[in-house]
């Protein structure tokens, strides 16, 4: 789906000149990085960075690939690699092929969806967790035909980490304590940051996708397990996704902020026995005149044992955004990769105390 985003991730974030790249398919990669075991960290950093995807590598297949790093130069290099082919398809399981299931089946699987979302989703327990992010950033001239500022081409490269411990309470989540969120938003300059990937935001699409419109996608593999996948467009007049982005200049008036409601389209994978969301990516389809160019977000669910009891909660992420940089003739692409572990049910202890409790007789 979506073939349009291939050229522009080609575009805004290739990190090797365009005549360097080697586009591979899932099966190449895999090629390349088992003829690789044995090869030196950096050397096998080098290989992965003259590399571009045409499908998109799942996290759970990451994560393996990742453990068979010879070193964390080769596992920067292969996490980035599957990042900017983050927002593209994933082949289709030979097995099942590309025959759509009945109306009726596909009726029955979006229903248990929508019994999760509303129902199981709502009962999460309050919890801990702890968000690892790294930013990335690509700085890339914006003059006539590119090149006419004179201004380098800062190609896309680390920035820097976090690590935030999450509090999901009574349906909200925060950042524990409040203090970091303040720490981190001055890292940096504007920081690309989401929220509501807990549950809020799969209520919002789910609610939206509705209104608007889902239509079967297709089979893919899910860990060990077969995923149904369905697409969504939602018109802005029926849009609940709010894109926010601080700050940019409108003519003589400075440090303005830009707040909507946007048209999106994406897709959700599901569970097509229990109706768990598995997968959820969302793309804002921008106005041609807002200060965002692009902006999408890819979250992967996966079972987490919270308190004794397994929940469906987040992952991994990847986040991205396009827009032009405050006061300078540049274009900004962000992207955040996220991952979420150590899950903890949250809870107090207490006891009550009689007249006589801590007295000496």
């Amino acid at each position: 789906m979506m073939r349009w985003l291939a050229p522009l991730l080609l575009m805004a974030w290739t990190t090797l000149p365009a005549l360097a790249v080697r586009i591979v398919s899932l099966s190449d990669l895999r090629q390349i990085l088992t003829e690789g075991r044995g090869t030196s960290d950096e050397r096998m950093a080098r290989r992965i960075g003259g590399l571009e995807l045409s499908e998109r590598l799942s996290g759970t297949e990451l994560a393996r690939w990742e453990a068979a790093m010879p070193g964390e130069k080769s596992r920067q290099a292969l996490a980035l690699l599957a990042d900017t082919a983050a927002f593209l398809d994933t082949p289709v399981l030979p097995e099942i092929g590309t025959t759509a299931p009945e109306t009726e089946a596909q009726l029955h699987m979006v229903t248990l969806a929508v019994q999760y979302v509303s129902s199981v989703l709502p009962r999460l327990p309050n919890f801990t967790a702890t968000r690892e992010t790294r930013r990335y950033l690509e700085m890339k001239p914006v003059g006539p035909n590119g090149k006419e500022t004179m201004l380098p081409h800062q190609p896309i490269h680390a920035v820097g980490d976090a690590v935030e411990t999450l509090l999901y309470r009574n349906g909200e989540e925060t950042v524990d304590p409040p203090e970091m969120a303040q720490m981190n938003a001055g890292l940096l300059g504007p920081q690309l940051t989401t929220h509501g990937v807990f549950g809020a935001m799969l209520g919002i699409v789910m609610g939206d996708a509705l209104r608007g419109r889902l239509v079967w996608g297709r089979w893919e593999q899910d860990a060990d397990n077969p995923a149904a996948v369905f697409r969504f467009i939602v018109p802005k007049e029926k849009s609940h996704y709010s894109v926010e982005f601080c700050c940019f200049q409108f003519g003589k008036v400075r440090n303005q902020e830009f707040r909507e409601y946007a048209a999106y389209h994406g897709e959700m994978a599901l569970d097509p026995t229990t109706g768990a969301v598995l997968r959820l990516m969302i793309v804002a389809d921008m106005e041609s005149l807002a200060p965002i160019l692009k902006s999408g977000i890819l979250v992967e669910y996966g079972p987490v044992l919270i308190g004794g009891s397994t929940s469906y909660c987040p992952v991994r992420s990847v986040s991205m955004q396009v827009e032009w940089e405050y006061g300078t003739e540049l274009m900004q692409t962000s992207l955040n990769e996220v991952s979420f572990s150590k899950y903890h049910k949250f809870g107090t202890e207490s006891r009550v105390l009689t007249g006589n409790d801590g007295e000496t007789p």
